[in-house]
Order: C-alpha cells, then structure tokens, then sequence
C-alpha cells in the first residue's frame, strides 16, 4: 500500500492535462450547449437563455450563468468577486481536471477561448446532474430510477464501501478502513450464501420444469383427442343438419295443414253463418205465423229430432278428429320407422369395402391385440355392407340403390325418391340370383374340395401307417444288430486270446532251440 504522504498524492513535475474532448468540433459544442439550456431551462434560471447566447456569450452572460450555477452548489453564497479571480479557484476546489486560465475569461466568448469554458461549465452541469440523482436514490430507494434491483443494489453498497474506505484512508483512519473492509467481506459471504441458496432453488425449479416438460413430451398428444373430437362434433352436426331439414319438412306439412284446417275453419264459419241467418228467419217466419199448440209441440218435437242429429254430428265429427289425430300419430311412427329402415338399408347397402376390407380390418386389428366388442361389431357392420351405393359401387353394375325420405310428399311411391318397383326390386333380385348361382357353384366346389381333403387325410393316415411300421423294422433291426455286434465282438475276444496263446506257446518252444 502507498504512504498516503507520499508524492504520488503531490502534484509532482507531472505538468498539465491535455483536455482529450473535441474542443474544434462544432457537434460537440452544439450538444454541450443543448445540455447547459436544457438545465438552465429547468432549474429555475431567472434570466433569458438561447443557443445564440451561449454560442458567443457576453461577459456578463457569463457571469449570471456560473454565479447560478455556483449557488447551486452552495446556496449561501451571495458575494461574487471577478470572474477571472472565482472561476478558476471554485473549479479547482471542484477537482476539475482541467486548468481554466484567467485570459480565457477575460474574453470569454471569443472563438478561441469559449470552447474550453463551455466544455467547462458542461461538466459542472452533468455533476449537478449526478449529484441530484444519487440524492434522489439516497432518499427514496423504491421510487423511480432507484437500485431496486439486486445488481444495483450490490454496486450501491460496493460504491458506499469504497467511498467510506478512500475517506477513512485520506484521514488516515487504517481501523475504520480495516472495519470497512471486514463489513464488506461479511455482506460479500451473506450474499454468497443466499445466491447459492437461490441457485439451488432454480436448479431444483429447473430439474422440476425439466420433468414435465419430458412428461408433456411423453403424454399422447392434445391434438389426437381434439382431432377425434372434432369429427364427433362433425358427425354429430350433420345429424343435427339432417334432423333439422326433417324438421323443417314437418313444418312444411304442418303449416300446409294449418291453412287446410283454417280454410275449414272459414268454410264451417260461413256455414254457421248461414245456420244462423236462416234460424233467424225461421224466427221471424214463426213470429209472424199463427201457430197451434199441435204446431208448437210438432216444432218441439222437430227440434228435439235435430238437436238428437246435431249431437250425433258433433259426435261423429269428433270422432273424425279423434281418428285423424289417431291416424297423424301412426303416419309420424310410420314415417319415423320408413327412416330408420331407409338408414339401415342405406347403411347395409353402402359400399364399406365389402368382405376383403373387413377381414383386411379384422388382420390389422388381431396384429395389433385388439379384441373388442366395439370392434367386432364395427367388422360385422363392415362385413354386413353389400357395396350398393353409389352408382359406381362394386356392386351397383350402374343402378342408384339410394334411398331418401321426403316428408313433403303426398304419393307414397313418391316417399322414398327412388322407383322401387321399377328399379331398385328387379336389380335387388338380379342381384340376389346370381349371387344364389354363384353361392351354388361355391357349395359344389366345396363338396369337391371337401372329398379332396378327406382323400388326402386318408392317404396320410396310411402314410403315417407305413411310417410306424417301418419305425418298427428300424427298431427291431437296431437290436438284432446290436446284439450281432456283442457276439461278434465275443468271437474277436475269444480269438484273440487263443492267437495269444498259441503265440506264446511258440515263443516258449522256440526259444529252448536257441545256442
């Protein structure tokens, strides 16, 4: 560490700093002008400012902007002297880096000179900027450009910490600077520990994030579920479309027999209007008349007679009703059950793929271990489609076998949309003819296929004899083999040892002849 009395605090024979700013360049100056307005403007200045004025201020200009400026730092100041005697003493005081030459300030807005008073009053400015904003922080830490955040705050305190150690050092205060420095390094391990503490909790945040991200990767997609979704509510739209336009057929019918019904009803109104009317002349016809008792109790009983009529037409007409409603009410079962009969031949008649599509179906699905009954009944359904509709159907041969209900007709051949009799019931026939003919000439193949496969079953049965007994053979050979081999290897043994003997008998009798 330095001797703080030593030289290296003094001035030394280091001479004076070469200002390193663009003093000749006109953007600069324009910009340092602009900052010096623009803190005048807002402070409070008392006196009329413009870039005119600070690109070639007068002296007294000059004197009313660094004595306000001045004051900013220290309000109690109130006597000014000269210019060229308080300028350059208050800077220097300020630790300005740069010398101010009182020859400057005597001109102070002539080309050569203004430039380095402008740079000049510019960094006065920007610290009082600074200032303003560090008293700022200091008061209010939460309001607005304050070091709120964790960053800001470690550069805060770091900045307090060297700000009290350099003071304690230029005071020669080496306790305070060793208490400054244990302060800082317990805060440093403070914040040590809770960063490591927070590392961990978003290592542990991550591991977790990392695990449902992997099980969102794994899980069957959303869109699979929305896809099967979306064709249920399809189908189910286009029976709603289908059942609306029934509907809508219905309240075509039902108004047409709303105007028949009110039609009946105007004609049955002018009727009793003309009951009415003609009661009335009988009325009168009868007041003026001359009328006997026997006449009276003739009309009594007449009366009687017709009211007895008219209770059995009214009788009679409810009925009527009755059986029209009765009759209304099958007609909708009626057509209810012609709609749904429709359904099922359309449905059993469309062309599904036919017999190879569903046992092609019924592979995949045994491939894959399905084994369901949803699935054994889609198959029989498959299967069930004699591959009728459309036209150009496998096996339409060019016929519309479709069907259609249509409420709206009266004729009954005119229900279904299609001639039943004229078209659909011969091509049905036809069609069940030559499938009866071709079903025969299958059940004949089969009954040749069938003797063929009892022939060859036969054949093998005695192939499978002749095998057995030929296994038989083989074994009993294979005995009498081996039981010829252990006799012979007898033999070999027996005659080997006599071969032995006989040998050895030689040897002894030849060997008594020997000199």
């Amino acid at each position: 560490m330095l001797d703080r009395r030593s030289s290296a605090f003094g001035k030394g024979g280091a001479g004076l700093k070469a200002d390193p700013r663009p003093l000749g360049d006109k953007n600069f100056l324009n910009a340092c002008i602009r900052t010096v307005i623009t803190y005048l403007s807002t402070h409070g200045y008392p006196y009329a400012v413009s870039p005119k004025i600070l690109t070639s201020p007068t002296g007294k200009d000059f004197a009313q902007i660094v004595q306000f400026l001045f004051q900013r730092f220290d309000p109690s100041m109130k006597v000014f002297g000269k210019v060229e005697d308080e300028v350059p003493l208050f800077f220097k005081r300020l630790n300005y880096p740069f010398q101010i030459s009182k020859s400057a300030l005597f001109a102070v807005g002539s080309p050569h000179s203004w430039p380095s008073v402008l740079a000049a009053l510019t960094w006065l400015v920007e610290l009082l900027n600074y200032e303003e904003k560090a008293e700022e922080a200091a008061a209010d830490p939460a309001g607005p450009g304050s070091l709120d955040s964790d960053r800001q705050r470690s550069e805060r305190a770091f900045y307090e910490y060297v700000a009290g150690s350099y003071r304690s050092f230029l005071s020669g205060d080496d306790v305070r600077c060793a208490q400054a420095d244990e302060e800082m390094l317990g805060q440093i391990r403070d914040r040590e520990g809770a960063l490591t503490s927070e590392l961990e909790r978003l290592r542990e945040s991550s591991d977790a994030l990392g695990r449902t991200l992997e099980s969102l990767r794994t899980a069957p997609s959303p869109l699979v579920a929305a896809t099967a979704a979306r064709d249920e509510c399809s189908r189910d739209k286009a029976k709603f479309e289908a059942a609306l336009e029934n509907m809508r057929a219905a309240k075509v019918t039902c108004a047409r027999k709303v105007e028949e019904r009110k039609a009946e009803l105007t004609s049955r109104k002018q009727q009793l209007a003309d009951i009415l009317q003609e009661n009335d002349q009988l009325r009168a016809q009868i007041a003026n008349q001359s009328l006997s008792r026997a006449d009276v109790n003739r009309l009594l009983a007449e009366r009687g007679k017709l009211k007895g009529v008219l209770d059995s037409v009214v009788e009679a007409r409810e009925g009527l009703e009755r059986r029209a409603y009765e009759q209304e009410l099958k007609v909708e079962r009626s057509l209810k059950e012609l709609e749904e009969s429709v359904r099922q031949y359309n449905l059993a008649a469309h062309s599904g793929g036919g017999a190879n599509a569903s046992s092609g179906g019924r592979d995949r699905s045994n491939s894959a271990g399905g084994n369901s009954s949803g699935g054994r009944r889609q198959q029989q359904q498959q299967r069930a489609r004699l591959a009728l509709i459309p036209a150009s159907a496998k096996r339409a041969g060019g016929t519309n076998f479709e069907l259609s209900v249509s409420r709206g007709e009266e004729a009954p051949q005119g229900l279904v949309g299609a001639d039943i009799k004229g078209s659909i019931k011969p091509g049905l026939v036809a069609l069940r003819e030559r499938y009866r003919g071709r079903a025969r000439d299958l059940a004949e193949d089969g009954l040749g296929l069938a003797e063929q496969l009892d022939a060859a079953r036969e054949a093998v049965r005695e192939r499978a004899e002749d095998e057995a007994n030929a296994k038989l053979q083989v074994q009993r050979l294979e005995v009498a083999y081996r039981a010829l081999r252990d006799e012979l290897d007898g033999d070999m043994r027996t005659t080997g040892e006599q071969a032995d003997r006989i040998k050895w008998c030689l040897f002894e009798c030849w060997v008594p002849q020997q000199p």
